[in-house]
């Protein structure tokens, strides 16, 4: 756009430094996938999406967790949609993984 380019480039005067920017054409896109993690962490307005992003990074405890509950759910249904077969009854949809916080 070329609001994004003077932007950019007052920017670059004014900073003196190289500046980059992104144009994301899709409206409607959320804001997660364009920030870093580390882009919502202690902003209180932002716990919510901090947690739910949490959730998403296999390295965290939150993942772990959240991903220990799923697994565990899976099981149920699965035991419950095994005995449902044996007794001609319908099988419930599967559980779905959330990643929304709690």
């Amino acid at each position: 756009s070329a609001v994004a380019y003077f932007f950019g480039q007052k920017l670059h005067e004014d900073l003196n430094v190289p500046v980059g920017l992104l144009l994301s054409c899709w409206g409607g896109t959320y804001i997660e996938p364009w920030t870093p993690p580390c882009g919502f962490e202690g902003i209180e307005s932002l716990a919510d999406i901090h947690s739910r992003v949490q959730k998403t990074l296999p390295n965290t405890s939150e993942y772990k967790e959240a991903l220990g509950k799923y697994l565990f759910d899976l099981e149920q249904w699965k035991e419950s949609s095994q005995a449902a077969i044996k007794q001609s009854n319908y099988i419930l949809a599967p559980p779905v993984r959330c990643q929304k916080s709690s």
